[in-house]
């Protein structure tokens, strides 16, 4: 009788397995979907400090020529027309450089979501896998306490031999 708790010992681990499984999985997706929201939230804040860029870039070109022009410079030829030019390629590049930190982190979260999303599909499939066994160790227990596998193979071959009209009366 010590074989039969084993049995349902082992299906009741296997089946703890397959659950377990299925929690990982659940938590993986969420966890996923978490980085999916993480990587909209890095591009729409990258680009808004791009346009805060570009704003910032024109602002100071417009203080240049303010300045410029209270000291008497004209603005718009020159020195003073480089500067401002020389503004707005950096006022650019600050964006892009946004731009470019906000794709990479993006990216970065939506591979850990894959990530995510892989580990718990390989969770899930790995508890089925554990209940199967759990399953398979405790039917070599019963079988091993009770000997079914002899009484099934005698009951399919008396089934057979009925079937062929050997027993027949």
């Amino acid at each position: 009788m010590a074989e039969l708790g084993d049995a349902f010992s082992a299906a009741g681990q296997g089946f703890v397995s397959m659950e377990a499984g299925r929690t990982a999985n659940i938590v993986a997706r969420h966890n996923a979907w978490i980085d999916e929201q993480d990587a909209e939230i890095a591009m729409n804040t990258a680009r808004k400090n791009a346009a805060l860029e570009q704003r910032k870039g024109a602002r100071i070109r417009a203080e240049q020529a303010v300045r410029f022009g209270k000291g008497g410079v004209q603005a718009d030829v020159g020195t003073p027309l480089q500067l401002a030019a020389q503004e707005a390629v950096l006022a650019s590049l600050r964006g892009s450089e946004e731009l470019r930190i906000g794709a990479f982190e993006a990216r970065r979260r939506k591979q850990s979501a894959a990530m995510h999303r892989f580990r718990g599909k390989a969770a899930k499939k790995a508890g089925k896998i554990r209940f199967m066994a759990g399953l398979a160790e405790a039917g070599a227990e019963i079988d091993e306490e009770f000997g079914l596998t002899g009484k099934f193979n005698k009951w399919r071959k008396d089934r057979k031999a009925n079937k062929s009209g050997k027993n027949k009366l």
